[in-house]
């Protein structure tokens, strides 16, 4: 029938987009590839309640690309990957977990996740 040219044309597609992502990420995102190889036909966020501004917030932590020294220093924004505590450098790790410059946001941000990530 008809419809199976619907499904022949998706699939070539799909494999097409495969074979050029995955030959644009020897030159580009390298480490975002390596961390998530796989390929979905849907994205990450399907079947999540999440607002563009969660999505691009989490695709940027994701993708290793936000708005911290660590990442800005890599790309030559800033002068140091240093936190401003002095600690560490200034990545999403020590910003959520271990800058003393954030402590007092810790508890509530861990409380909000067990309230919206509730599992059975």
């Amino acid at each position: 029938p008809h419809t199976d040219f619907y499904a022949i044309a998706k699939e070539k597609y799909f494999s097409e987009t495969k074979k050029y992502l995955s030959a644009r990420s020897e030159i580009k995102g390298t480490q975002y590839f390596n961390l998530y190889p796989t390929f979905a036909r849907r994205p990450w966020f399907d079947g999540f309640d999440l607002d563009r501004a969660e999505i691009a917030t989490i695709s940027r932590i994701r993708s290793n690309h936000y708005n911290l020294n660590y990442s800005l220093h890599r790309c030559g924004l800033v002068p140091h990957p240093r936190c401003h505590c002095g600690l560490s450098r200034q990545d999403i790790n020590h910003i959520l977990w271990s800058c003393p410059l954030y402590e007092c946001h810790r508890a509530p941000m861990l409380q909000s996740l067990r309230e919206t990530l509730k599992s059975p």
